[in-house]
């Protein structure tokens, strides 16, 4: 009888600690608890095995997860809703696929989930670095709230909702495609999506510092109401409506390629576009300050309806039509020309 009341003293604490840890978001309280369960059950993983059918499905994902650690058999993680709770992973489960809500507050690393598929909820709120989700394929709810640095998502494919409100760095993203809403309302520096081709509305009402979308290719949606500075899309290709809506500053798109509608109605300043090319109705409508477009080509209707004041567009060249109908003042055209 002793014993019966303590495992239900144990199962209860255990089950207030997960109450906690969800209601606070807080992913190192579950990690912790598998180091903890991990080295109890070092050298006897098969007293897990019952705790997989447990009632509470948090446990059971704990369960799965330490037996994981312990063992290297991801099989109870794929078979449980939240299997791999908290999970400590670094190699061992290339090419497998995850969904419903498994691997939530999973820190990964190494080699980890290398082309894995992850859909539905899997890998929210996990912690991700090295090399662990290389070339995988994201799609749904997968990784919304992640936080993503090294080389984490290198020539990952993400569509869906993927990776919304995700936290991204040095070259997490780097040569990824993006579709559909994946990354919305991420924040993303170092050079975390260098290279990556994005489309859809991908990265909408995202924040990009640093070098974070250099040579990047984007049309669709894909930036629209994003705030982009640093260096965050030099030497970038942005097409369609790319990044309509979008603030940048500092030398966010210098040297940048925009064409089709791709920064109508955009805010620019500080040295923005500088020596960017610009052509078909790219900044109609923009609203261009400081040295915004500093020596930029722009063609076709490019700045058409557009506000340009302190300096907006020095030493620019502007073909016939390009300015058309455009407000310009405090010596916002100074140096340019017209071909």
């Amino acid at each position: 009888m002793t014993n019966k009341t303590n495992t239900q003293s144990k199962q209860e604490r255990l089950e207030a600690i997960i109450s906690k840890a969800k209601e606070g978001n807080r992913g190192n309280i579950f990690r912790l608890l598998n180091r903890v369960i991990s080295k109890s059950y070092a050298g006897k993983p098969e007293e897990l095995v019952p705790y997989f059918s447990d009632k509470n499905d948090y446990i059971a994902g704990l369960a799965s997860a330490s037996y994981q650690m312990i063992t290297g058999d991801f099989k109870p993680i794929q078979q449980l809703k939240y299997g791999g709770l908290g999970a400590i992973i670094s190699k061992g489960g290339n090419g497998l696929s995850f969904e419903q809500s498994q691997l939530w507050y999973a820190s990964l690393s190494g080699d980890a989930l290398q082309r894995s598929t992850n859909s539905d909820k899997a890998l929210q709120h996990s912690i991700n670095s090295g090399e662990a989700l290389r070339g995988s394929t994201n799609s749904d709810l997968a990784l919304c709230d992640s936080e993503n640095s090294g080389y984490a998502l290198w020539y990952s494919k993400n569509s869906g909702w993927a990776l919304n409100n995700s936290k991204n760095s040095e070259c997490a993203l780097c040569n990824s495609k993006n579709s559909r809403d994946a990354l919305q309302h991420s924040i993303n520096s170092g050079e975390a999506l260098g290279g990556s081709t994005n489309s859809g509305y991908a990265l909408q009402h995202s924040t990009n510092s640093g070098d974070a979308l250099q040579q990047s290719t984007n049309s669709g949606y894909a930036l629209w109401y994003s705030k982009n500075s640093g260096e965050a899309l030099c030497d970038s290709k942005n097409s369609r409506d790319a990044l309509q809506h979008s603030i940048n500053s500092e030398e966010a798109l210098g040297y940048s390629v925009n064409s089709d509608s791709a920064l109508q109605h955009s805010k620019n300043s500080g040295y923005a576009l500088w020596g960017s090319t610009n052509s078909d109705k790219a900044l109609q409508h923009s609203t261009n300050s400081w040295s915004a477009l500093g020596r930029s080509k722009n063609s076709g209707e490019a700045l058409q309806d557009s506000t340009n004041s302190s300096y907006a567009l020095q030493h620019s060249i502007n073909s016939d039509g390009s300015l058309l109908y455009s407000i310009n003042k405090d010596d916002a055209l100074k140096f340019s020309s017209r071909v």
